[in-house]
């Protein structure tokens, strides 16, 4: 990717980070294969860090959150907070408080009285005082936006650095293991071009501050389930910080006012989870999609053919032994998608729907799964761990990756005989396993096995790594317990050969019902 300005330490991928693939298209208009792929080399990097993340600014974040936390633990443990009372006529034996108040409203009020004597009075209902806790006072609801604050501040870090510290490990473990095909080596390596030698520039700075993040970021969530968070979450405050009595005198909430008053000064005045307001369109996005689909199609061993690529209305065709690869545009009212069709004994098709904004995500799926017969529809965005999308990012390495379980599925699905592998090409011989047939290269140890959904009495394609158990290798105890990331190394150390989900220990999902079998 191209230089381009980023915002400081706080960022998410939004249009603004496709600029530049926008930019190269209206730049370089057509090309062939062979000339994109030599450019993902030199000004059109697939794979990118930030390059003007603020370091020195984020760590002094940090130093501001570390100083305060003290006090915003003491607050979670023991806000202050308002005593209210409410008066309220309750039966009498739901009555806990009664005072001459409660005499004197009796005494007025007949209709309440349940029996009257001459020696005494016997009443029905009677007036109550609840003394209730209210939490939501202007120090606790500045207290709380500034916990979300900083929460979305740490998190949108948190994935920043993780990315960044995990792109180079992913290298560093797929070279030694030696079980792909030779393309994808070549792919690592072009998309390694310029980001390898700036790793080691921050990397001391990366592992300080992640390992700080994540501390904050576990001592906070930690107590979210406190009533003064619950009771006062939600609740807007439209006036300005101003320095109350308790801001003033109290020495937490008097951090707690210095820390607001800081992030004011030094990140403006946007509350947390607020999305940022772009003008830029989303067509970028759109490009580095399909780049991004080509450049794993061309190595995934696809080899295409030698017509000029138009980026806004692909029709590329590729071939890979006796499979066949067509990849072009539709469109249905304002949405677009990719779609793939991979021909064999029989045809499957895969529409990718590049989507950035998230309110179009389920309406740009129903419409084009309404206008096609696609054997699958998958929504592409930059964004990591929601469900049913396929995360495809120029700051993630392994999208490409995520694209070629795509296709391999198709390849798959497209061909009945299972003679040749999909994964290297070479051939494929059957075996028994448990009564079940299996087709396994010799080659890279691909197996291929046809498995049954006793719910849903359908038949489904499983795929293996032969004597293969992957390890993951996740470094703290942190990333051991973040699902996210440890489905991430599983993926990696499986090859990215798994063509539907992984459960724990590698276990394959079943697409139909969604249950280990």
């Amino acid at each position: 990717m191209m230089k381009n300005n980023q915002p400081s330490a706080v960022v998410n991928d939004s249009a603004r980070d496709y600029l530049p693939f926008e930019k190269f298209v209206n730049v370089h208009g057509k090309m062939s294969y062979l000339a994109m792929d030599a450019a993902t080399t030199h000004n059109l990097n697939l794979f990118a860090i930030r390059e003007n993340y603020d370091f020195e600014g984020l760590e002094e974040t940090v130093e501001q959150i570390m100083k305060g936390l003290p006090a915003i633990k003491r607050i979670f443990a023991k806000p202050i907070l308002r005593l209210k009372d409410t008066d309220e006529v309750l039966p009498i034996e739901s009555v806990r408080v009664v005072n001459h108040r409660s005499v004197s409203h009796a005494v007025s009020h007949s209709q309440l009285w349940d029996n009257i004597t001459e020696q005494d009075m016997t009443p029905r209902k009677l007036l109550t005082v609840n003394h209730k806790d209210d939490y939501a006072i202007y120090e606790n609801i500045v207290f709380v936006h500034l916990i979300d604050r900083i929460l979305g501040i740490v998190s949108k870090n948190i994935r920043i650095l993780r990315d960044m510290l995990y792109g180079h490990g992913d290298l560093h473990y797929n070279i030694l293991d030696r079980e792909n095909h030779l393309q994808y080596y070549i792919a690592m390596g072009k998309l390694h071009i310029g980001y390898v030698k700036d790793y080691e520039r921050y990397r001391s700075q990366a592992e300080r501050c992640l390992a700080r993040l994540t501390f904050i970021d576990e001592v906070i969530r930690a107590r979210l389930s406190s009533a003064v968070y619950q009771k006062c979450r939600g609740r807007k405050e439209k006036a300005p910080l101003k320095k109350t009595n308790i801001f003033r005198n109290h020495k937490d909430y008097y951090r707690i006012y210095s820390l607001h008053k800081w992030f004011g000064e030094h990140h403006g005045e946007i509350m947390a989870n607020e999305e940022e307001k772009t003008p830029f369109s989303s067509d970028g996005y759109d490009h580095y999609c399909l780049m991004l689909t080509l450049f794993a199609a061309g190595h995934f061993n696809f080899r295409f053919d030698e017509r000029p690529i138009d980026f806004s209305h692909p029709d590329l065709t590729a071939s890979f032994g006796k499979w066949k690869l067509q990849i072009n545009r539709v469109s249905c009212t304002d949405h677009s998608a990719l779609r793939l069709t991979v021909e064999k004994d029989v045809a499957y098709t895969a529409l990718l729907i590049p989507t950035l904004q998230a309110e179009d995500r389920l309406a740009a799926k129903q419409s084009l799964r309404d206008a096609t017969n696609a054997n699958e529809v998958q929504l592409l965005a930059p964004v990591e761990g929601e469900d049913e999308i396929v995360f495809c990012s120029v700051y993630d390495i392994e999208s490409f990756r995520r694209i070629q379980q795509i296709l391999l599925r198709a390849m798959i699905y497209a061909d009945r005989k299972w003679k040749d592998c999909p994964f290297c090409g070479a051939s494929m011989t059957m075996s028994t396993d448990n009564g079940d047939q299996v087709a396994v290269c010799d080659n890279c140890r691909t197996g291929l096995s046809l498995r049954h959904c006793p719910q849903t009495d359908r038949i489904w394609a499983e795929t293996a790594i032969t004597n293969h158990r992957p390890h993951p290798r996740p470094s703290r105890e942190s990333e051991k317990r973040d699902p996210i990331l440890y489905k991430r190394y599983l993926e990696s150390q499986m090859h990215f050969r798994n063509i539907f989900p992984l459960a724990e220990g590698a276990k394959c999902i079943c697409p139909e019902c969604g249950k280990l079998h």
